[in-house]
């Protein structure tokens, strides 16, 4: 059985007092390391205060009468439902005031939910597996790497390389307006912070080739296009994880962050949910990568447009495909007609040439160069004089 990525990253000192990890292969001593940085690379040996939690026993013999826990059924691509809230199974979240301080931030798996109370598993080695039953208001979502799934109604888009845009999709039919072209659930949900985009990015190193999050993710657009100035604030980010985690920014481990980032920058959708979800009234922003969606390319034209599918809150259930994304078609499309959407807000379609390439320069890190933009460009130089 392969090891959880948390005993991967996180292994006991040989011979050395303070705890003992490895960072992407290098061995490293934390003893000053912040918790809140890299919680599950933080040294916690005070035994945990269990006076607000209860205990969940996996072998334990089930009460008659008992209300009924939903739990995952290794199936993927299933969010769980409690009163107000949505977490994907196998999302990783952190614990916030309940246990006392030596719990707070303390990383973990959700593993079911049963109305107001979530059973999660604790991540950390010193737990031995222990699960607790949680109320819904003590967790915030981190992150979650999901296995890479095939996207539904397959056989209407191709995979293309255009010498000028790179690799994208086409229709592989004709396909009406107001069609669906695929369906497809992310196979990474990370908050907007650059601390849980590296643990997801160590968890996938971790969990390959199972499910190949990792060489999917790796496979996308490297975003080489960021200014200079977005670079270098990445390259900050980057430089401060590690130096929370390790005392140090050594450059092969910095390139590999940073890289890690702009990746994520370059190809996130901003996952819109309900607006009865208590995590939009908390300003809990979600960003979501796709297999094929995060292969779409950009017009400032768009010949299609990406939605999100969210059902009804099911409290106390396993919901499948929840928040999934649906492509359809903006127009009528013929077979090798390039498949492309707008990256920006829907304002940014009536925006002057300028405005619209300073944008996306600045947030997808490339020139836009659609047709639009060329043709654009090129009536404006044969204006000026």
């Amino acid at each position: 059985m392969r090891p959880h990525w948390s005993q991967i990253h996180l292994r006991p000192p040989r011979s050395a007092s303070a705890p003992m990890w490895t960072i992407l292969g290098r061995p490293v001593t934390c003893s000053g390391a912040s918790p809140l940085r890299l919680a599950w690379l933080a040294p916690l040996s005070l035994a945990p205060r269990w006076s607000s939690l209860r205990a969940a026993h996996a072998r334990a013999p089930r009460q008659r009468g008992a209300r009924r826990m939903c739990r995952a059924a290794g199936l993927s691509g299933r969010v769980f439902h409690g009163v107000r809230r949505r977490f994907p199974e196998k999302s990783t979240v952190y614990l916030t005031g309940v246990g006392g301080p030596e719990l707070e931030g303390e990383p973990c798996e959700v593993v079911g939910v049963q109305q107001s109370r979530w059973l999660v598993r604790f991540l950390h080695p010193r737990f031995n597996g222990q699960s607790a039953l949680v109320p819904e208001e003590c967790l915030n979502f981190g992150y979650c790497v999901r296995p890479v799934a095939a996207p539904g109604r397959p056989g209407r888009s191709v995979e293309t390389n255009d010498p000028r845009t790179g690799r994208g999709l086409a229709a592989a039919q004709k396909i009406g307006q107001g069609q669906i072209i695929f369906e497809e659930s992310p196979f990474l949900i990370t908050t907007d912070d650059v601390n849980e985009v590296c643990r997801a990015f160590f968890m996938m190193t971790a969990q390959a080739p199972q499910g190949d999050a990792l060489g999917t993710f790796n496979a996308l657009s490297a975003g080489e296009g960021f200014s200079d100035e977005a670079i270098a604030r990445v390259q900050e980010q980057a430089v401060e994880v590690l130096q929370a985690a390790m005392g140090e920014a050594p450059a092969e481990q910095l390139q590999t962050l940073k890289d890690v980032l702009l990746r994520w920058e370059a190809n996130r959708f901003v996952q819109q949910r309900p607006p009865n979800d208590a995590d939009d009234e908390l300003r809990e922003l979600r960003f979501a990568v796709f297999a094929q969606v995060s292969r779409l390319n950009h017009s400032c034209a768009p010949s299609a447009d990406v939605g999100y599918v969210f059902q009804p809150f099911q409290s106390g259930s396993a919901v499948p495909d929840d928040g999934k994304s649906v492509v359809r078609a903006m127009r009528d499309l013929d077979a090798g007609e390039a498949l492309e959407i707008n990256y920006g807000p829907p304002q940014l379609l009536e925006w002057p040439l300028a405005r619209r390439r300073e944008f996306l320069q600045a947030q997808n890190g490339f020139l836009c160069q659609c047709r639009r933009c060329r043709d654009e460009a090129n009536a404006q130089r044969r204006e000026d004089p």
